[in-house]
């Protein structure tokens, strides 16, 4: 804008001091006899100068106003849209963005005794508004990041995430609250899981975020991560019984030249209360969210710790990938406790096998230790019909522990259809069988759910 701005006013001049010499010449011409420049040429000159300055003076009115806005007001912001308005500072010192999340769920359940009678009182048929999530990202001073998420839960707000995560070359120290190390499916974001619900172990086990402190540190294919937690800010206060978490969670993803892919990754945690004792049982719906009846659960004991260890492996080539976890949880009775004297271990686990028939991929990403999110290549809207994938897995979970508790095994198929890069249309259906401690058949559960999720 300054170069157009010199020559405007540079032709300009040369314009207006040439217009009184052609007059003058006129003039003084006619009166005193002297010989007369070629008038013609002066004219043809000062036409050319008037459609240059005309020219600029267009492209001026075109160009300059807002040039001249960043010029005088000093803005160095870029704008983005991915898809909602993301500002950064030209240095990268400073930026920030909006996030959210909305799922809707529509589930049908059915229930049988473990003979086969159906138990209509009992059934499910209706939608649910899974999720609701509005929060805000961004950077400050380059090396920090923060993030504030929200959820809207029965017209109440909770808060999910509300940390800080400062950069000191390849560790990362992470203040506030935040998720726990915990589990390969506990770290993938809902957009990019195969099902509507998580394993029965994990949704079993209650891992929310929670207030702490982490470090972790990352290379090409691996990371390593660790952290010391206590329980949500919902119900952070100074009680003598307050959760005490330590978790961990290293990963190893490496890459081969023929497209193969793996991933191994191992978790743990350890949860108490101040060495104080505490009753503690565990209990899941029939895979969908929906409804208060959860006929697998596990006998309450009296306890002084719990601790969980994970073990994760998945193998991926161009559009097939294989998923699968298993996680062992074992209780540390309280002396208090008189049920049993043996402290319990539950297992679970599950298996997963996907494809893409239209060509998209599932791809590890060794450096955060999980996936990345769908690449959709021909989004629907932009003449494409995005991308489709189908999937099935087994998924168990035992809660026996001699006379006590059930368990459980359910076949989920799934088919997903990723519409574009923020919006999914899935569909699951479930058969899952709960049987007692004396492996007798006591629920058969059917399940079918549609979900329409949108994140940003």
């Amino acid at each position: 804008m300054k170069l157009h701005s010199s020559l405007y006013y540079r032709e300009l001049i040369i314009f207006s001091m040439m217009v009184p010499l052609l007059i003058a010449s006129e003039v003084f011409g006619q009166e005193t006899g002297f010989e007369k420049p070629d008038v013609e040429a002066l004219q043809n000159q000062i036409d050319e100068l008037k459609s240059k300055v005309d020219t600029l003076s267009d492209e001026a009115n075109q160009n300059g106003p807002q040039a001249n806005s960043e010029e005088e007001n000093g803005s160095d912001t870029i704008i983005t849209w991915d898809p909602m308005p993301r500002f950064e500072t030209r240095d990268g010192r400073f930026s920030f963005a909006t996030s959210g999340r909305m799922i809707y769920d529509y589930g049908i359940v059915n229930f049988k005794d473990g003979d086969g009678v159906s138990m209509p009182e009992d059934k499910i048929n209706g939608t649910e508004l899974r999720a609701l999530e509005f929060g805000v990202r961004g950077t400050m001073f380059r090396d920090f990041e923060y993030r504030l998420v929200t959820k809207f839960i029965n017209s109440e707000v909770e808060v999910k995430l509300a940390y800080v995560d400062y950069s000191i070359g390849k560790f990362n120290v992470i203040v506030g609250q935040t998720r726990t190390f915990t589990s390969l499916e506990k770290s993938t974001p809902a957009a990019n899981t195969s099902f509507s619900s998580r394993a029965a172990f994990l949704n079993a086990l209650r891992i929310k975020p929670r207030v702490g402190v982490g470090v972790s540190t990352y290379g090409k294919n691996w990371t390593a991560s660790g952290g010391y937690f206590f329980e949500t800010l919902e119900t952070t206060n100074s009680s003598i019984d307050d959760h005490n978490m330590i978790t961990s969670r290293v990963t190893f993803s490496p890459v081969f030249e023929n497209g193969i892919a793996l991933h191994f990754g191992t978790s743990f945690f350890h949860r108490n209360r101040n060495g104080n004792g505490f009753e503690l049982g565990y209990s899941d719906r029939p895979f969908s969210h929906q409804g208060e009846l959860k006929p697998l659960s596990s006998q309450a004991f009296n306890l002084t710790s719990e601790q969980f260890y994970g073990f994760e492996f998945v193998t991926t080539y161009n559009s097939f990938a294989v998923q699968s976890e298993v996680g062992i949880i074992k209780n540390k009775l309280h002396p208090s406790e008189i049920l049993t004297i043996n402290d319990p271990t539950y297992k679970g686990g599950y298996v997963e096998v996907s494809y893409f028939p239209t060509g998209g991929e599932r791809i590890i990403n060794g450096s955060r230790g999980r996936f990345y999110d769908v690449e959709v290549t021909s989004p629907v809207g932009e003449g494409g019909m995005g991308e489709i994938k189908i999937a099935a897995r087994y998924d168990m979970m035992d809660f026996t522990h001699e006379t006590f508790g059930d368990k459980q095994g359910s076949y989920i198929f799934g088919i997903d259809w990723y519409l574009n890069n923020y919006m999914k249309i899935q569909g699951n259906y479930a058969h899952t069988t709960v049987k007692n401690q004396l492996n007798q058949k006591t629920n058969l559960v059917n399940t079918f759910n549609l979900r329409f999720q949108i994140n940003w």
